[in-house]
């Protein structure tokens, strides 16, 4: 499986070298590059005046601090292809776009700054209108349902317990709960 998502936040990859900076620059980076790792993948980039299908998803995740959201994002990825029946679109909740996306599935005015642990943010598309299915651990459930992604939700959690302190619902066995 080609991991283009989950390397934005690989620090062996980054061209920086001094430690304070490293992990603020990496996450700037990735925030830079996400748009365009997008465009080379099965993902669609959301934005205010794009066209989507009812029946199709969106994804708000955090490309600049969030290896557990990049790495579901290689999963769906892997797991769609030009045949799919389901559209799924991606946004990065620290842009403008992604605020006020965010701030609709919230059904809230504005999103100043979002809870740890609330990325992903999970919605269907219904009629130009977003119904969200799931915050953090619940959308990650619901994306493994939506996309049939092709490992099993405990081994997507042992595969990522020791990269985020975010799922606590994770068991000392890497079982998902």
């Amino acid at each position: 499986m080609n991991l283009q998502f989950s390397r934005l936040l690989d620090p062996s990859k980054s061209r920086h070298t001094e430690v304070d900076s490293n992990l603020r620059e990496i996450a700037l980076e990735a925030r830079r590059k996400f748009p365009e790792r997008v465009a080379s993948s099965n993902l669609r980039l959301w934005t205010p005046n794009v066209e989507a299908e009812t029946g199709s998803i969106l994804l708000a995740v955090a490309p600049s601090f969030s290896r557990p959201d990049l790495y579901l994002l290689d999963l769906i990825n892997a797991s769609l292809c030009e045949e799919s029946h389901v559209a799924c679109f991606v946004v990065d909740v620290e842009s403008e776009e992604g605020r006020v996306v965010v701030a609709d599935m919230l059904q809230v005015d504005q999103v100043r700054q979002l809870p740890w642990g609330i990325t992903p943010l999970l919605a269907e598309i219904e009629s130009n209108n977003l119904i969200l299915l799931g915050t953090g651990n619940d959308a990650i459930k619901k994306a493994f349902s939506v996309f049939q992604l092709p490992i099993s939700i405990d081994e997507y959690a042992k595969r990522i317990r020791n990269v985020s302190l975010i799922f606590g619902e994770i068991k000392g066995d890497g079982r998902w709960t």
